[in-house]
């Protein structure tokens, strides 16, 4: 099970809606312990991908870093 925090939850959101139709991505970070995971704060990423945004993705490696 994962718990995301109302905040993240709330930004990931907001972030889906305003790059809509495309994909959105970004980065999750967070705490595991045993088989419980938390999520408790999200990275927003421009997707890279060229040409179709609908259905694909990209991070670039620089994004990585």
């Amino acid at each position: 099970m994962i718990d995301i925090s109302k905040d993240s939850l709330s930004l990931m959101i907001k972030h889906s809606l305003k790059i809509f139709p495309d994909e959105c991505c970004g980065f999750v970070f967070g705490s595991e312990n045993d088989e419980q995971r938390s999520v408790s704060e999200i990275m927003e990423v421009t997707n890279a991908k060229d040409g179709d945004k609908t259905r694909r993705f990209q991070i670039t490696s620089a994004d990585y870093l």
